[in-house]
């Protein structure tokens, strides 16, 4: 048993041997980190990126998304994946999200609203009613579970494109008791180093 567990540690170790971070820079294989910055109209996102291979990456991020109805504080490891070994990426993040969900509280009230017009105001004085009522604290924060799916393009500028200009668009979903999905579109700058 002790045997096979070594030579599977030995084979998985030989394997993954090309999969790297590269130590210097060079024009030929690129570099081997990206740091970016990246702005949008309703939100930031600051990412460290590890590049192991043209086609694979692995990015940290701290992103910031936020709408009128929710907003989403994300801390996320992503995937990259770059088909064609160039600018355009695909990418799924995992992670921790904290943030408010409101439409959950409006839609809720909605319907108390509406059922009171049914019954003709009846239905403020029942106990479900006195139980919104009571139970209501205002917009409440949660955290969770967060998926990131998205995809965009790391442009480079300059001649040996240190500099990028990254672009992404995709979703935040954050999976609570209040499921939460805000849309995100992003341009910034980065550095390849």
């Amino acid at each position: 048993m002790y045997k096979k567990i070594v030579f599977t540690v030995l084979l998985v170790l030989l394997m993954c041997g090309n999969i790297f971070a590269q130590d210097s820079w060079d024009d030929d294989e690129g570099a081997a980190n990206r740091i970016a910055l990246s702005f949008g109209l309703v939100g930031a996102a600051l990412s460290y990126e590890m590049i192991f291979t043209p086609h694979f990456s692995v990015l940290a991020q701290a992103a910031y998304n936020t709408w009128l109805i929710a907003d989403s504080l994300s801390f996320a490891l992503i995937p990259r994946l770059y088909p064609g070994g160039r600018a355009f990426f695909l990418e799924m993040g995992f992670g921790y999200s904290y943030g408010y969900n409101a439409l959950h509280e409006a839609s809720e009230f909605v319907g108390h609203l509406i059922l009171g017009m049914i019954t003709f105001g009846l239905w403020f004085t029942s106990d479900s009613f006195q139980n919104f009522v009571d139970n209501d604290d205002g917009i409440t924060r949660q955290g969770g579970f967060f998926l990131q799916p998205a995809l965009g393009w790391n442009v480079g500028v300059g001649r040996w494109e240190r500099f990028t200009m990254p672009i992404s668009m995709g979703l935040d979903i954050r999976v609570a008791n209040r499921n939460t999905v805000l849309p995100f579109f992003r341009m910034g700058v980065g550095f390849t180093f």
